[in-house]
């Protein structure tokens, strides 16, 4: 199993419209990214296609699926109906309508019930009858609350997360791996707080986490998501293998962010367990790959 990160970035993007600043102007690629965005696969037994889904389909995400070679999708999953998660679900169409044929029809996207109702408010003509020749994806919506949700040998179980005022999911997608146990990715973006159940769930049905991708927006405290302090803080409750930080935005470069991280690491004795014993703690960026054995 493994995950492409499609893009890391806040809702800005990276360079931000307009901006000058030394971040948005870096040579580095790593400090350029697209909207938040994940890919995962599997591959499936007897020769057929890789199982494949990706979670959130932002602004970026037509830029995304050509960059990074998506032909084909199993699901889609939303965490939540802002517009730099889901705003390119029209692009969905080329994918929903290369499934077959069957009494649901298209292409299945999980999400939360407040999440799928908002979808059906904003995006109205997706499921609405129209003339023959009005192109639109062909989708039906999944409550992923009801239970998990398997893809070829992927266990996809919802994680819920508090936003500011909103409940998000994050992901927890499991495979039994080569050694016979289970291992995990557990992709939680946009949160502010992770309520004790969620951390519960994690520990009880993650097995092995091989990563763990968590929101870090930046240094500052901010309403609506975790600072890269209280992002550690919830990385070294929940024990992955790998941290990586996402959803950043353009306060700091990708260098910046490694030392101030590794200069957390080394002088809060509640984070040293982030990187002793093989665990690593980074910034992701747009590419990065994330193996689970």
């Amino acid at each position: 199993m493994q995950c492409t990160l499609l893009g890391t970035g806040t809702s800005h993007g990276i360079p931000v419209i307009g901006c000058s600043c030394s971040c948005c102007v870096s040579a580095d690629p790593r400090d350029n990214r697209n909207r938040t965005s994940a890919l995962f696969e599997c591959d499936a037994e007897d020769g057929a296609e890789s199982a494949c889904f990706v979670i959130d389909t932002g602004p970026e995400f037509r830029i995304q699926a050509i960059k990074f070679g998506i032909t084909h999708l199993d699901a889609v999953f939303i965490t939540h109906d802002h517009a730099d998660h889901l705003h390119g679900i029209d692009d969905l169409r080329v994918f929903s309508h290369h499934k077959d044929k069957t009494p649901d029809c298209g292409l299945p996207l999980y999400a939360n019930p407040s999440v799928l109702t908002n979808i059906q408010i904003r995006f109205p003509y997706i499921f609405k009858e129209i003339k023959i020749g009005g192109g639109k994806p062909q989708l039906y919506l999944r409550d992923i609350t009801e239970q998990p949700v398997q893809i070829g040998p992927m266990t996809v179980t919802a994680v819920p997360l508090i936003h500011g005022n909103a409940c998000t999911s994050g992901y927890l997608v499991s495979h039994i791996a080569s050694d016979s146990r289970i291992h995990s990715i557990a992709y939680l973006t946009d949160c502010k707080n992770i309520p004790d159940s969620s951390f519960d769930l994690l520990a009880r049905h993650g097995g092995i986490i091989d990563h763990l991708v968590i929101d870090a927006l930046r240094t500052r405290p901010h309403g609506t998501h975790l600072s890269f302090r209280e992002a550690l803080d919830c990385a070294a409750r929940i024990g992955a293998v790998h941290t990586w930080l996402i959803h950043i935005c353009h306060d700091m470069s990708h260098e910046q962010i490694i030392r101030h991280v590794a200069n957390l690491c080394q002088q809060e004795e509640s984070l040293r367990c982030l990187t002793e014993g093989g665990r690593t703690v980074a910034p992701s960026y747009d590419g990065l790959i994330l193996k689970s054995i």
